[in-house]
């Protein structure tokens, strides 16, 4: 069992992750795995505290070997130790191509430095994930992956661009085990490296963790949907968005940094939920899922906008999310009723379509990115009463690993 932060702000969650589909010699591995990214705990700790954590990174070096002893995927047991080596000598330049090389694992270890700390002067923070990857949702991202080909297809007739579809390998685990930085903040994403030069050479890889979304979903936003909004969601549905959210930032426009500057992020995450959610649509005119579903999915979009406006309202995510909230009630697909929001249904993929509209344009004018994001990116005082009848929800979870 691991583990839990004690923040009062969160919400202690119990989390059992699938590993009914892993071989023999994976279920071996299983326990090492889980102690390395364990032990990358005391690493961050004594990090944090600038203490010398050599002798744990050498553990971890010594459960990842263990560990390589008995997976049954060739790259990624070479992965394992090339990772462990990386622990004994500081290096992971090596180890961290080799992980953006591991396709087709069923695990997926995110372990070692990599976000940089201000506590840390600059340097990067120790984190472990461990995923146990899902052949079911693995088929659906792969099947989605096609029909997001086939929507931008659409996107450029409809925009005039020619389509040049990029995405970033997706894969979607269950989470069984966090640790150090990983532990910050409960993300229900990564994308990784974070190094500039692998990213050019070799590419980066995105990682869903599905459980981690459905208990953040069940914990923080549907309690929102429920109250605010007066609507059930399903948890499953929100999973579904997330993917279209991760393959919409594949589509040729994009909002670069070198053109868009620190406005990049917002403007990316806004477009790649709006995309998202249309996406969705696009899915239920092909039948692949329900209208009903593609209406719970926009409708989830604006409850969890909510719930990332409760976190930071700096935060590239929230910035999206106050953009998208502000347009969508100022084209009539929300209205404020004192501290609960009434939705028309019927407008909504109008309404998030228009959004769309001004996200792509912004792409090709970044001189109005500044003044888009200024005008749609206020707090309505309506919205702001709304986060305050809030405060007694927890604003993340503290996962506790059941394995």
């Amino acid at each position: 069992m691991t583990h839990a932060s004690g923040n009062p702000k969160r919400v202690p969650v119990r989390i059992r992750p699938d590993t009914s589909h892993l071989a023999a010699g994976d279920k071996e591995a299983l326990p090492h795995l889980i102690r390395a990214v364990e032990l990358i705990d005391l690493v961050w700790l004594k990090q944090m505290s600038h203490q010398n954590f050599h002798t744990e990174l050498m553990a971890v070096a010594e459960q990842l070997q263990a560990a390589a002893r008995f997976v049954t995927h060739e790259p990624f047991c070479r992965f394992l130790l090339g990772r462990a080596a990386a622990f004994r000598t500081n290096s992971y330049h090596a180890s961290d191509i080799e992980w953006v090389l591991c396709l087709g694992a069923l695990f997926e270890l995110i372990i070692g430095p990599f976000e940089p700390s201000e506590k840390l002067g600059g340097a990067k923070e120790f984190e472990g994930t461990l995923g146990i990857v899902l052949p079911d949702q693995q088929k659906r991202v792969r099947q989605y992956e096609q029909l997001a080909i086939k929507f931008e297809d659409v996107l450029g007739r409809r925009y005039g661009f020619v389509p040049r579809y990029t995405s970033t390998p997706i894969t979607v685990v269950d989470v069984g085990a966090l640790a150090g930085g990983a532990m910050s903040f409960i993300a229900m994403a990564s994308k990784l490296p974070n190094d500039e030069d692998i990213r050019a050479s070799v590419g980066s890889k995105t990682t869903l963790f599905r459980n981690i979304i459905e208990a953040k979903f069940r914990e923080l936003t549907l309690p929102i949907a429920q109250r605010i909004l007066g609507v059930e969601l399903n948890p499953e549905t929100f999973v579904q968005f997330i993917i279209g959210h991760e393959l919409s930032h594949g589509f040729a426009f994009r909002f670069q940094r070198e053109h868009f500057g620190p406005l990049a992020s917002p403007l990316e995450e806004a477009k790649a939920d709006v995309f998202g959610v249309l996406f969705m649509y696009f899915l239920a005119e092909r039948g692949v899922i329900s209208p009903e579903t593609a209406e719970e999915a926009a409708i989830a979009c604006i409850a969890d906008s909510i719930r990332e406006v409760r976190l930071n309202l700096e935060e590239a995510h929230a910035v999206g999310a106050l953009m998208r909230f502000n347009w969508l009630h100022a084209d009539g697909a929300l209205r404020f009723e004192g501290d609960r929001i009434a939705l028309e249904r019927s407008h909504l993929f109008e309404a998030f379509g228009t959004l769309g509209d001004a996200l792509y344009a912004l792409t090709r004018s970044p001189e109005t990115a500044k003044s888009f994001i200024e005008r749609w990116s206020t707090v309505p005082d309506e919205l702001r009463s709304i986060v305050r009848s809030l405060e007694d929800l927890p604003i993340d979870i503290d996962p506790i690993f059941e394995v």
